[in-house]
């Protein structure tokens, strides 16, 4: 009988190392973001998992020239209030705050991701009037790996509207949880190591 339970735990810690060092998560997500162009999230590997990190986080700054403020929600809209639904960038007028235009909404949207760097693009924004061929606007917002920015910081980049298409807003997050965190690796014990330490 006590061999039979020495055989019995030595398999037990075999199949337990062996699930530890080879089993990797499964990432279940769900985010308000709407990808129409399926291709953009799915060959993209880490994408989903690092939107989950901030998904439903909002933002704001404003301009250098602080003639707009400007309302960033991540995966969320910018603003809870109900003539905001669906708008993930919202620029204010600082000095007739009624005028507002809708940059971006996050249901549609596109995503790319590098190391410790994400592109989430807003598109669908309110059509430009004279501008850019009167195109919809579109949001481009860089989220980039700061380890000094544990509740993170944002910034306006630039609007760039010199052009007849294909014109954006470009604006910057920065957030501690974006930057790569250290593996830690188990390995599995071998079965010499499993009968020392029965027998020792």
């Amino acid at each position: 009988m006590d061999l039979y339970v020495y055989f019995l735990a030595a398999f037990l810690v075999l199949t337990m190392a062996y699930f530890v060092e080879t089993q990797t998560p499964t990432v279940s997500f769900t985010t308000k973001c709407k990808f129409p162009k399926e291709h953009t999230i799915d060959n993209i590997p880490g994408a989903v998992a690092k939107l989950q990190i901030l998904d439903g986080l909002r933002f704001s700054d404003k301009d250098d020239q602080e003639t707009y403020t400007y309302e960033i929600g991540i995966c969320t809209a910018a603003n809870p209030g109900p003539k905001y639904i669906n708008a993930g960038v919202i620029q204010h007028d600082i000095k007739n705050p009624e005028k507002t235009i809708i940059v971006g909404d996050y249901t549609k949207a596109e995503v790319m991701s590098g190391k410790n760097w994400m592109l989430l693009v807003y598109r669908g924004g309110d059509n430009y009037t004279s501008h850019c061929g009167s195109e919809s606007r579109q949001a481009m917002i860089m989220l980039i790996c700061d380890e000094s920015a544990p509740q993170g910081t944002a910034k306006v980049l630039e609007e760039n509207r010199k052009k007849t298409e294909n014109c954006y807003y470009l604006f910057e997050i920065s957030h501690s949880d974006l930057c790569p965190k250290p593996e830690l690796k188990v390995y599995g014990l071998s079965v010499g190591s499993i009968i020392v330490i029965m027998y020792v």
